[in-house]
């Protein structure tokens, strides 16, 4: 330092001042040794110390912050030992007001040769920033060259192209004529219908496949191709018949009938026929068949495994109907059957129970018979009233039942006598009407 100039240098600007505040930067100056203090050991206040690239621009230096070995005084460092002190205060120390308040003079941190990041030369950030763009830029332009080379390729068949946004069947220009004919629309019923070959001569198109709206894009010109034959619909194909399994018939039943055994009940059977031996039955069954006297829904049953309703219950096969609620619920089923069938009850208790089908008919709907040798269900009716019911014998029954028999006519006769009705042996309407008041 030098006395002749009566100040210190600014440590900011480096002038030589002899105020505390400097004229030329505004910078506060704080004095040392006799300028400053009235006596050498008056103590001093520290600043923090200075730290290189730490506190203060970037590229700061000691040099840039004068300091001046002092004199101390008090218990601060070693006894008579000077200490180094920055020719700056502490910022705090600032003034407080005005319109940087607390500012030192400091330069804020500028960029220059060596610095980093923002504070880089800006030459070098200008580098940096093209090299980015131009980064940005082929990457760009390879993204685009990928997309137009693959995007055209994608879902589509080797034989296909684009035009005008619409996909175009296409073939080499050297390949020979073809047969094809395109699928079926989307949707359709007969997608695999049968193709229906077409031959067309060939002929050159060129395709040309422009890509979308990026910038810069290059368009590609397809090699010349052949256009494919028009589309031909093909014919609906007809869908076969599902396939029908023919289930296996049934083996034949050796009765004629299924078997079912009649359980003991509160119902009433019809019984139809009877047979000692499978093999008379099944025959007895199939000359009722053929006569069109065997009712829907007949079945066999065995009189050993069924209710004990029969009199003869032993190795006894039954051809049957039923069973019916009520006693009269049979009758269609015993008129449509062998004149001697007839109905009994369906357990051991009823099933000795006259039940006569003429009982609920209205007398005019039945057939009237006159003549011998005519035949008939209901008058297989009235052999079972006048001998079963009434105990008048009707002679030569055992195979004959349903025959306007000689015997039958003369037990018509004696019934008419009885009561009081012309004696000649005809089952007229005042006969049957008197039949169904004695009977029923």
């Amino acid at each position: 330092m030098s006395e002749a100039h009566d100040g210190r240098p600014c440590p900011a600007c480096g002038r030589f001042v002899n105020t505390q505040y400097c004229p030329h930067c505004g910078a506060k100056v704080i004095f040392t040794g006799p300028l400053a203090l009235p006596f050498e050991d008056a103590p001093t206040i520290p600043s923090l110390p200075v730290v290189a690239r730490a506190e203060g621009p970037a590229a700061a230096t000691p040099e840039m912050f004068p300091t001046e070995m002092v004199p101390t005084a008090g218990g601060i460092g070693a006894a008579g030992q000077p200490q180094a002190w920055s020719q700056a205060p502490d910022p705090s120390a600032g003034p407080q007001t005005g319109l940087f308040p607390g500012w030192t003079g400091m330069y804020p941190a500028v960029a220059g040769e060596g610095g980093v990041g923002a504070l880089a030369p800006r030459r070098e950030r200008r580098r940096k920033a093209i090299y980015a763009v131009l980064g940005i830029a082929a990457v760009t332009m390879v993204v685009l060259v990928a997309a137009l080379l693959i995007t055209p390729h994608l879902g589509k068949s080797g034989n296909t192209a684009e035009k005008d946004g619409q996909p175009v069947a296409v073939s080499t220009a050297g390949q020979s004529p073809a047969t094809s004919a395109s699928s079926s629309p989307v949707g359709s019923a007969a997608s695999s219908a049968p193709v229906i070959p077409v031959v067309t001569p060939p002929a050159k198109t060129t395709v040309t496949v422009t890509a979308g709206s990026a910038v810069g894009a290059p368009k590609t010109t397809a090699a010349p191709r052949t256009t494919a034959a028009p589309r031909t619909t093909a014919a609906p194909r007809t869908t076969a018949a599902p396939k029908t399994t023919p289930k296996p018939t049934p083996a034949a039943n050796p009765l004629g009938v299924p078997q079912q055994e009649i359980a003991c009940s509160s119902g009433f059977v019809v019984q139809l026929a009877s047979e000692l031996d499978a093999a008379a039955f099944a025959a007895h069954v199939a000359r009722l068949k053929a006569a069109g006297q065997l009712p829907a829904g007949s079945l066999a049953a065995d009189s050993t495994k069924s209710c004990q309703i029969f009199t003869s219950q032993s190795n006894t096969l039954v051809l049957y109907a039923g069973p019916y609620a009520g006693p009269y619920d049979g009758c269609p089923a015993r008129l449509a059957g062998p004149a001697d069938a007839f109905i009994k009850g369906g357990n051991p208790g009823s099933a000795q129970q006259y039940i006569s089908c003429l009982c609920p008919v209205a007398v005019g709907r039945v057939p009237q018979y006159s003549q011998v040798g005519q035949q008939g269900v209901w008058i297989g009716e009235a052999q079972r009233v006048l001998g079963n019911k009434l105990n008048i014998s009707v002679a030569d029954l055992s195979n004959q039942w349903g025959i306007f028999t000689p015997g039958t006519k003369a037990a018509v006769q004696q019934f008419q006598k009885t009561v009081n009705l012309p004696a000649d042996g005809n089952l007229d309407h005042r006969t049957w009407k008197a039949l169904q008041s004695a009977g029923c």
